[in-house]
């Protein structure tokens, strides 16, 4: 069962990413690519879509470009929440850290020199800035390092929901949002940010997106295309999902199917209405003859 300051430590972040400006915002979102899910998840549109995304702009974390963005923010509440504290921990994340080094030098000096097809043509206005599809490298020592990142994510945090995100680069940006004071620089997984909540933020209900501190930016990482139209998706989805509205339509809508069943004779008020039903009528009785419906 989801503890009270998880639940509002979700309604902050997804509070947050619509101060950035994202014009769509979902929480429990599903990623692309993998089988976890975000906790909060925004899309960022590049062309400001009202007056408070417009203020939100101002000092904002993550900024606009000539691409949609997205971003997702992953929930802690309690160190044992975030972390697998062993007496090898500080080893294993400094471990992990030496290993990103190495993964990013791989990528710019050995893949982009024996892989070029992974290059995503026409993705940059400059030919230097284009984005490359990492992720599909071939190359055994690059995938050897990916399988030690695993390895090394899943004894630190005791699973793998922040290796998956870093490689398959899931969204544009990445952020844990957690108490004040609970998570250290250090602690992060390699290229996240970090959003702190004060206690007081985390008991008052009327506090906005101010609440959330940054205390550590994230480091921009541009996701594929396809993983940006697929996270606009699945946010549109978790919105639909959790809509109070839209459950009231879909509980409205059954409602009168049933009452429609149930009394389709005297229900039939138009010409169309009354023939659908004397079609049904005539595939329920399984009866030759023609069956009309009284007038009304």
């Amino acid at each position: 069962m989801e503890s009270l300051i998880h639940a509002r430590l979700k309604v902050l972040a997804a509070d947050f990413l619509l101060a950035q400006g994202c014009a769509a915002v979902a929480c429990e979102v599903r990623c692309p690519a993998s089988r976890y899910r975000a906790d909060a998840a925004g899309y960022l549109d590049p062309i400001p879509t009202s007056t408070r995304a417009l203020a939100g702009v101002i000092g904002a974390v993550i900024q606009r470009g000539p691409r949609s963005k997205t971003i997702v923010v992953e929930c802690k509440q309690s160190r044992s929440d975030f972390l697998r504290e062993t007496n090898d921990t500080e080893r294993l994340i400094e471990v992990r850290r030496r290993l990103h080094v190495v993964r990013n030098r791989l990528e710019v000096e050995l893949i982009r020199a024996n892989e070029p097809h992974l290059r995503r043509s026409g993705t940059a206005l400059f030919h230097d800035l284009e984005e490359w599809d990492y992720s599909a490298s071939r190359l055994p020592t690059y995938r050897a390092v990916l399988r030690e990142l695993r390895m090394l994510d899943n004894a630190i945090h005791g699973g793998t929901k922040f290796w998956a995100m870093s490689r398959y680069r899931i969204a544009d940006a990445a952020f844990l949002a957690a108490p004040v004071g609970m998570i250290r620089a250090r602690e992060l997984p390699p290229g996240w940010g970090l959003l702190e909540a004060t206690r007081d933020s985390l008991r008052n209900q009327n506090s906005g997106w101010t609440a959330l501190r940054v205390a550590v930016p994230a480091l921009e990482t541009p996701a594929p295309q396809v993983h940006r139209d697929r996270m606009l998706r699945e946010i549109a989805a978790a919105a639909t999902r959790d809509s109070g509205v839209i459950e009231e339509i879909r509980r409205g809508r059954a409602a009168t199917a049933m009452l429609f069943d149930d009394h389709a004779g005297n229900s039939a008020r138009t010409w169309g209405d009354r023939r659908l039903v004397e079609a049904r009528i005539q595939t329920d009785n399984r009866s030759s003859a023609p069956v009309r419906l009284p007038p009304v």
